[in-house]
């Protein structure tokens, strides 16, 4: 994940959810994408700001 930030920009758990997600199985049904879960990346975020890797950046509304 830190890598991803690096090369990416400041992504925040959305963009990890968008990117850490997969397929959902539908039994009978076509699978289709699914975001994956919101948690792990926020608590893997969490420990990288803690371990001073990734600086919080502040958020721009334009």
């Amino acid at each position: 994940m830190a890598r991803k930030i690096y090369l990416r920009g400041g992504l925040g758990v959305g963009a990890f959810r968008r990117i850490y997600g997969g397929g959902k199985r539908n039994g009978s049904r076509p699978p289709h994408f699914c975001k994956g879960s919101g948690g792990f990346a926020r608590h893997i975020r969490q420990q990288l700001e803690t371990m001073s890797i990734v600086d919080k950046t502040r958020r721009r509304w334009w």
